[in-house]
């Protein structure tokens, strides 16, 4: 039986999205970030996002905002390199 130790993820780098192979794991996770990990969850569901636990308090620049669908009113950031997955 053969491991993969490789996935696809879908990575936010420079405002733009883009597809690459990546290790699995937590070491392949925290590179990307560059630093601790924390996921999370997008309303629908279908996504989770993995961005660097301390964004906000590093000074990262934002890299996806959260706005209110029914005032337009801004709600939260993250900031810094994410990455998207199932």
């Amino acid at each position: 039986m053969t491991t993969n130790t490789k996935i696809t993820a879908a990575l936010l780098e420079n405002g733009r999205w883009v597809l690459r192979e990546i290790d699995r794991g937590l070491k392949s996770l925290q590179t990307i970030v560059c630093g601790y990990i924390e996921l999370v969850p997008l309303p629908d569901e279908s996504v989770t996002l993995y961005c660097n636990d301390e964004h906000k308090i590093m000074g990262l620049p934002a890299s996806a905002i959260w706005i209110d669908p029914t005032t337009g009113e801004w709600i939260d950031q993250l900031a810094g390199n994410l990455r998207g997955g199932r």
